[in-house]
């Protein structure tokens, strides 16, 4: 690139070591921006720090300046002055700009960090007056895993489309992921796995296994897609599912694996990590040891780390294969199982392996990553929340975990956006459905190397993309933001992504007498969110609940509706963009219908509930009236999606061509039954209507200040203390009671309730703690009011002490 000039390895190893030698500061070094003009980089630079100032150059073009005019100088990596591997820091002097990183790829990272601040400059023209709106910065990663975890179609191999992944790895790197985590194989058809080994290595010992000249093929494409990945600072983690191989017998399976392993390994140099399934594979722990452990040792590949998942297998058998490792063994565990929801930890007492059981205890032979599983709710539409992301990130540090692996939009679905759409114009808006989905790698990728980056910074990826409306584009997704995730986690079906895919569901199962009451029948977080049939029934019984229920639910769906679409509705031109502004337009005003349709429906079960349970005719007359706006809003929907998607294929759900508007027969079929059920009901003269607040209860409260006394940890007991400190002074004459749940850490474990005792304007309760650990929360109630603290809308909705927390 013209300007860009290197420094030779010699002389700037050299004048490195002068300068820290000398203690000189970066002004002294340059003097004036004149001296030293240009950007500069090492000679022997690696490809990844070559190709970010490639970036850099495109963003100096846009502020109408060339490489030479800019006064950059990117230093040779040294871990010595930082904490971490991937960081980096960009330092401003007198117009003089330098970039040091921890190693390759924090490098890499520092000059994107610059190339992104010119982009997004108020500045051009000029190199000092662009540099003075510069800022410097120092960064480091938040955590050290960060992958996106798509699966390897099978048929057609995926592996042989190369210049998609060059394009897929392209802009996993510059949002900072560092892992390519593929899984696979996976059928899109069928949706089973076939195993991937005889579609990528010749065995000469089973000749008859795969065919030789297409395993070289798909072995050179892999190959391929590693080197390209090691250029962009990614490394490639690669889990086989299957262990069965047609064509090879039960007792010979190990001595297969073991020599397809090494011949993987040693053909594939630059993969970082190789993964089974242990528990799908019905096969012991044994088998792994004489699979893959003696595959890697008759490899010498020591460098290479071995993962699977912790899924329908036991703690034993991982850790006594994580023991013959010797610590280089990784677990990916479901984060809320099959589905995202919400944005920590959600599924507790129940669930199985589908979270994270008793994997936290230490010590342990193996280190954690979280597996978010999130292609079973987010499939067909664009999705971003900025403020979900980050409250995600936050959690993934729990049990010492190494970081995240994502499962993104095409883990399970077509690559192809043509697959999608209807028009011959909307086909060809993109190549590849993920290039829809940009900011949803953006804000995954950034946000877990720094969770708290600055929102701006986002709003002017927008902006970046579409122009002058990026920011009002920006704004509505995040309306748009709540929705989804919310239809999944209060219309729960099942933590599995064969049990419901909120955007294209109504959120029943099939039609029987009473299904109408089986909407959000339980919730993902049923300590936190209460569905609105037993909300409408407890509050005929009289029973007071600190849970979210459904007109707190109903209000945040109808807010995240009207915001949406008043939002949309100010976007105008988009200039080059309008293609793709015209499909994203579509995806957020579907999920603002859906918003609506979850609001109408909450309320309409709650009321029926109710009604059916105190006999008020006008709580059966609401109820009508919010399942029928419901059903517009569902038709609503249809009329948004049908006319711009192409009828769809979700397998995982036993949908085949499908329509929104197929649905519509269905939700009348349901909510016919509510006349019947009905009919049943004698109605009560006077009967006191149903009040749902739009919003958690006022007890008239300021604070509420949970403290944990540490002193009888190793005594095995937690002693905690509630502190309420009231709004003003005509709180003083409430009366409260606090309630206390907790449970021990493990997933599986019960939730226990016991009262805290009030004693000197504090209230005090002691339980049991283990070497487990224990998570809590607090109910505090007052007459008919009551509020669990803290609260799931804002926050994890529990206080934990782990494993961890008492090692230390």
């Amino acid at each position: 690139m013209r300007g860009i000039g290197r420094l030779s390895d010699r002389n700037s190893r050299s004048a490195n070591s002068g300068w820290l030698a000398a203690g000189l500061g970066l002004a002294g070094i340059f003097g004036s921006c004149s001296a030293m003009a240009g950007v500069r980089t090492l000679e022997n630079a690696a490809p990844c720090v070559q190709w970010a100032v490639g970036d850099l150059g495109s963003s100096l073009a846009a502020v109408h300046l060339t490489p030479d005019q800019a006064n950059v100088i990117v230093l040779e990596p040294s871990m010595g002055s930082f904490k971490h591997p991937e960081s980096f820091r960009l330092t401003i002097r007198a117009a003089a700009v330098t970039i040091q990183g921890s190693d390759e790829v924090g490098t890499m990272y520092g000059v994107q960090e610059l190339a992104e601040q010119v982009r997004h400059c108020d500045a051009s023209g000029n190199w000092v007056t662009v540099a003075k709106a510069l800022h410097p910065t120092e960064q480091q990663p938040f955590v050290e895993f960060r992958a996106d975890n798509p699966f390897c179609h099978a048929k057609p191999l995926l592996l042989n489309d190369v210049e998609m992944w060059k394009s897929y790895i392209d802009m996993l790197a510059r949002s900072r992921y560092n892992i390519l985590d593929l899984h696979g194989g996976f059928d899109l058809k069928s949706t089973g796995f076939p195993n991937l080994y005889p579609l990528l290595v010749h065995v000469p010992d089973y000749p008859n296994v795969g065919v030789e000249a297409d395993q070289a093929r798909n072995l050179k494409d892999f190959n391929a897609i590693l080197d390209h990945a090691r250029d962009r600072g990614i490394r490639v983690a690669f889990m086989n599912y299957a262990a069965n191989v047609a064509g090879v017998p039960a007792e010979k399976l190990a001595d297969y694996t073991a020599k397809a392993v090494t011949a993987l390994l040693n053909q594939a140099p630059n993969l970082y990590m190789l993964g089974f399934r242990v528990g799908e594979t019905g096969q012991k722990a044994s088998f792994f040891k004489d699979a893959y452990l003696k595959g890697v040792a008759d490899s010498n590949r020591r460098d290479i780390r071995l993962y699977t998942r912790s899924w329908l297998t036991s703690r034993d058998q991982l850790e006594s294969i994580g023991s013959s490792r010797g610590g280089q063994f990784d677990i990916e565990i479901k984060y809320n199982g099959e589905q995202l929801g919400l944005p920590y930890h959600a599924l507790q007492e129940g669930f199985g392996s589908y979270s994270y059981e008793g994997y936290l205890k230490l010590p342990a032979a193996y280190q954690i990553i979280w597996q978010i599983r999130a292609n079973g709710t987010h499939r067909f539409w664009a999705w971003e929340d900025t403020a979900f992301v980050r409250r995600t990130v936050h959690t993934l540090k729990l049990g010492a975990a190494r970081g995240f692996t994502l499962e993104p939009q095409i883990a399970y679905f077509d690559t192809h956006a043509a697959t999608y759409y209807r028009s011959k114009e909307d086909k060809g808006v993109y190549r590849y459905i993920w290039e829809k989905y940009w900011m949803w790698y953006l804000a995954w990728g950034r946000l877990g190397y720094n969770p708290d980056l600055p929102e701006p910074t986002l709003r002017a990826a927008f902006a970046d993309h579409y122009g002058a409306a990026g920011s009002l584009i920006y704004d509505a997704m995040q309306a748009s933001g709540a929705i989804v995730p919310m239809a999944l986690a209060y219309g729960f079906l099942g933590p599995d992504h064969r049990n419901h895919s909120p955007e294209t569901e109504t959120g029943y199962g099939k039609p029987k007498k009473g299904a109408v009451l089986e909407f959000a029948r339980r919730p993902m977080d049923h300590s936190s969110f209460a569905g609105p049939e037993e909300w409408g029934r407890h509050a005929a019984q009289g029973k007071v609940d600190g849970r979210i229920g459904p007109g707190v639910v109903a209000d945040l769906f109808e807010k995240a509706a009207l915001d949406t679409r008043s939002m949309v509705a100010k976007v105008g031109e988009v200039g080059g963009a309008d293609g793709e502004w015209l499909l994203l337009r579509t995806d957020l005003l579907a999920s603002s219908y859906l918003g609506d349709y979850y609001a109408h429906r909450s309320l309409g079960v709650a009321h029926l509930s109710y009604a059916l349970h105190s006999g008020s005719q006008a709580d059966y007359d609401l109820a009508v009236n919010e399942l029928g706006l419901s059903r517009e809003a569902w038709k609503k929907l249809a009329e948004t999606t049908d006319p711009v998607f192409a009828p769809l294929e979700n397998p995982l759900r036993n949908q085949h061509h499908f329509e929104w508007a197929s649905n519509l027969p269905f939700l009348d079929e349901v909510d016919a039954g509510a006349a019947e059920l009905w009919a049943d009901v004698k109605p009560v003269d006077g009967a006191k209507p149903l009040v749902l607040s739009d919003g958690p209860s006022d007890l008239g409260l300021k604070t509420v200040e949970v403290s944990r006394s540490l002193a009888g940890l190793k005594s095995g007991t937690l002693s905690l203390v509630v502190r309420l400190t009231r709004q003003a002074e005509t709180a003083a004459l409430r009366t409260f009671t606090v309630v206390l749940h907790y449970k021990a850490l493990p997933s599986e474990e019960k939730w226990q309730v016991t009262d805290m005792a009030a004693h000197e304007g504090a209230f005090t309760a002691a339980v049991p703690l283990t070497d487990d650990g224990i998570m809590y929360y607090v109910e505090v109630r007052s007459g008919q009011a009551a509020r669990n603290y803290p609260s799931a809308l804002s926050e994890t909705p529990y206080w934990m002490i782990t494993p961890a927390d008492l090692k230390q």
